[in-house]
């Protein structure tokens, strides 16, 4: 479904230049960097996330840390997110 919405929205955004291969250049850095890279990395910051307070509540807190630093590599959210976590948790 992404796939197919973006290939709508690129196709109408690629015929309003006078150059399309302008707006293809101009475009595809956008979409391989953010858009192709930004849901993966919060879903798999998430992913860790989840894990981690799995580890909290059963008070695994070096697992739970672990688990927290490998989100953040992902996305600097998960820091803040699991810190919130943890002081309602524990």
């Amino acid at each position: 479904l992404n796939f197919c919405i973006f290939i709508i929205f690129f196709s109408i955004f690629i015929t309003k230049f006078k150059y399309p291969v302008t707006a293809l250049l101009l475009a595809i850095p956008y979409v391989i960097i953010v858009a192709g890279t930004g849901y993966v990395r919060q879903a798999s910051a998430f992913g860790f996330l989840l894990i981690a307070i799995l580890y909290l509540i059963d008070k695994k807190i070096l697992l739970f840390l672990t688990f927290i630093i490998l989100g953040t590599l992902f996305h600097k959210t998960v820091f803040f997110n699991g810190y919130t976590t943890s002081n309602c948790i524990i």
